[in-house]
């Protein structure tokens, strides 16, 4: 399952080392159980929210999501964003043929 890597401007410390980066794993539904998702995949997502979420795929606790400043904020939420845009399934064939 393929993830994003997002460089930070500003670090942060998790499990007591400095991040430069943080590596976002995709989201799967256990990621998000908690959202209330409209029929087009979009939330308006708390302050909360985008924290738990970040952590969660950031693999981080979220005390180290809070630390993330708002000047990479932009591009965690663009990769975040990223995750829910349509690709082309790979492999397998579509059902019913």
């Amino acid at each position: 399952m393929a993830g994003t890597t997002v460089k930070l401007t500003y670090p942060i410390e998790a499990h007591g080392k400095t991040l430069t980066e943080l590596v976002l794993r995709r989201p799967t539904l256990g990621t998000l159980k908690h959202l209330k998702l409209s029929d087009n995949m979009t939330a308006e997502l708390s302050g909360d929210d985008l924290i738990s979420i970040v952590a969660s795929l950031a693999g981080i606790p979220p005390s180290s999501a809070e630390q993330i400043d708002v000047d990479d904020l932009e591009e965690v939420g663009k990769a975040v964003a990223g995750f829910f845009e349509k690709s082309p399934p790979t492999g397998g064939t579509p059902s019913g043929r």
